[in-house]
């Protein structure tokens, strides 16, 4: 897992219980899913896409409880962002 393990998440979770530290957009959280969707479905071209869409939400979720991170949750969702919307 990048940037966060599953305890240090769960304190942070507890400490900040209510706020949004990590809000997405509708389009970021319907691209991540569609291309999940995409692989799941045996579409092995997103495959690659998985993994940047599980960086991002990793980072996402290591920015909300301050955890240093390589790279910023923006600068992940500009790889996940690149690739093309999977066709349904």
């Amino acid at each position: 897992m990048l940037g966060i393990d599953r305890r240090q998440g769960m304190q942070g979770a507890a400490a900040t219980e209510g706020r949004c530290h990590a809000c997405f957009t509708s389009e970021q959280v319907l691209k991540c899913a569609a291309i999940a969707g995409a692989v799941a479905d045996g579409n092995d071209r997103y495959r690659q896409a998985l993994y940047d869409v599980r960086d991002f939400l990793a980072t996402a979720a290591a920015e909300a409880v301050n955890a240093p991170v390589v790279a910023t949750s923006a600068e992940r969702w500009d790889r996940v962002d690149a690739w093309p919307w999977p066709r349904q």
